[in-house]
């Protein structure tokens, strides 16, 4: 069938409840963007990708179930989703675009894919009520600012895959105590 064209439901302030139908393959940049009073939607098995900003600012956004066929999840993809409280992510996942998830203010768990290889700039960042986060087995990089602002994060266990941490990764992590030794030094 195809995609869902760019910004084709942008700015929908009355719309509540979306089925995406069967056979939709992509949500394009923007397909939702500041539609406020999306509640729920439902995607279908047959979408892989879920471009840039294309839930952006859905603030009564409260859960999302993503799809196994969803291989990709754009930049700022869920920015803002203020209501939104736990996403679980299949393992179909492998490239999480960056501040996909930035400024969700509920968000308080997060199951990442164990394809993850690479956290980008800014994709938890501002995510204050985060206090539960599964990083993915082979995760190799957590990039700049990735998870900075999120004060109620209080442990993380890192995989041993890790090789780089980048700048201010964490920075604003006021509770975070529960880090390993060789990890600590690339936190300041």
């Amino acid at each position: 069938m195809g995609g869902i064209g760019d910004g084709a439901f942008r700015g929908c302030g009355s719309l509540e409840d979306m089925t995406v139908p069967d056979g939709i393959t992509v949500l394009g940049e923007d397909t939702f963007s500041g539609c406020s009073s999306l509640k729920s939607v439902t995607i279908p098995g047959t979408v892989t990708g879920i471009r840039k900003n294309a839930f952006r600012d859905c603030i009564t956004l409260s859960s999302i179930v993503i799809p196994d066929s969803v291989q990709s999840i754009g930049d700022s993809a869920f920015e803002g989703c203020s209501s939104l409280r736990i996403v679980e992510m299949p393992d179909s996942v492998t490239e999480l675009g960056g501040g996909s998830f930035c400024r969700c203010s509920s968000l308080e768990r997060i199951v990442l894919s164990d394809g993850i290889m690479e956290l980008k700039g800014g994709t938890f960042a501002a995510c204050r009520s985060l206090r539960d986060v599964s990083l993915p087995r082979g995760l190799r990089h957590i990039r700049d600012g990735a998870f900075a602002g999120c004060s109620s994060l209080e442990s993380m266990e890192f995989p041993d895959t890790i090789r780089r941490i980048g700048d201010n990764a964490f920075r604003g992590c006021t509770s975070l105590g529960n880090v390993p030794k060789d990890v600590r030094s690339a936190l300041k």
